[in-house]
């Protein structure tokens, strides 16, 4: 907890909530360490260097979307609000990301966190966003704002002996950028606009994220190639179980056998198997069976636009 008094947050809204007044505050940017060390002590698995990496690199960060709950000076629940653009083709699309929702535990069980929801769909409706999403393992408790389960996928793919002739390199970005751009409009997805500086925040921020970093290594873009000329273009860490394919696309038209030989040679040099995360249809496309995880993407419609098929690839959680 920290104390808000000394900060130079104000109180944006105070509600009266079953008899019982309630502060919300907007952060101000001298209030982010504070911040970035309550939601630390909330969430150990990630280092404070998760929560800076926006503060310096998301080009959309602003604190006056970290909502706070005050009690008497201290602040017990916060949630960030996250601007964030989608698109799906030439159509652009506003969104808002939910994220970092935490309480401390002397004050769980009141409805802190729903009362920040409450706030952050609100302020998207009255912003003009056209959705929000959000990434949960609760997700009952996100559909009372009508938020729907979108659902996170996977499929496990047994190591096989060593594939002759496969090769692999460090992916530019220039060619990640444009190979997904192709691949997600073909497929008629609306995913988060890409472009080099949301790139390098992607880059910093998962260096520092639970999500990425319980492995043996930092998540890395790789092009992957057969001598048949299918290029596949991967998003991966190795854990100590297993390699996580945490998103993959390709250019060209390719058959999906060739996917599943260039996923499976990740495995192939370390026995371990490969879990590659995407969106079920992709999975299915390739013949994979998609399982869902127990965390999940859930998403909620603000607006009378039709974004279509929404999707939050692994790489850019929050």
């Amino acid at each position: 907890m920290y104390d808000i008094e000394r900060s130079s947050s104000v109180i944006y809204r105070s509600l009266l909530r079953k008899g019982v007044k309630v502060d919300i505050v907007r952060m101000e940017w001298n209030d982010f360490e504070k911040n970035a060390e309550f939601l630390k002590a909330i969430f150990p698995a990630d280092s404070k260097l998760y929560y800076y990496a926006f503060f310096h690199h998301d080009p959309f960060f602003h604190p006056s979307r970290i909502l706070s709950v005050v009690d008497e000076g201290e602040v017990m629940s916060t949630l960030w609000s996250l601007p964030r653009i989608f698109h799906n083709g030439d159509n652009t699309f506003h969104a808002v990301g939910i994220a970092n929702v935490g309480t401390v535990e002397k004050a769980r069980g009141r409805g802190l966190a729903s009362y920040l929801m409450d706030e952050a769909v609100e302020l998207a409706k009255k912003g003009g966003d056209d959705f929000a999403v959000l990434v949960t393992d609760i997700p009952a408790f996100y559909s009372r704002w009508d938020f729907h389960d979108l659902g996170k996928y996977y499929a496990d793919i047994p190591a096989r002996s060593s594939l002759r002739g496969i090769t692999n390199r460090k992916a530019e970005a220039t060619d990640i950028l444009k190979a997904s751009s192709g691949f997600y409009q073909k497929l008629d997805l609306t995913v988060p606009l890409r472009n080099p500086a949301s790139m390098r925040a992607l880059a910093e921020r998962n260096r520092w994220s639970s999500h990425f970093t319980s492995g043996e290594r930092l998540p890395e873009w790789i092009a992957v190639q057969e001598p048949s000329g299918t290029l596949l273009y991967v998003y991966r860490t190795e854990r100590e179980d297993r390699i996580d394919v945490h998103e993959f696309f390709w250019e060209q038209e390719t058959h999906k056998e060739n996917v599943v030989n260039l996923l499976s040679s990740f495995g192939s040099m370390t026995g371990k198997t490969v879990r590659a995360f995407h969106h079920p249809r992709i999975l299915s496309e390739v013949g994979l069976s998609p399982l869902k995880d127990k965390e999940t993407i859930m998403f909620a419609r603000f607006s009378a636009c039709d974004p279509g098929y929404v999707h939050l690839p692994q790489p850019e959680f929050f």
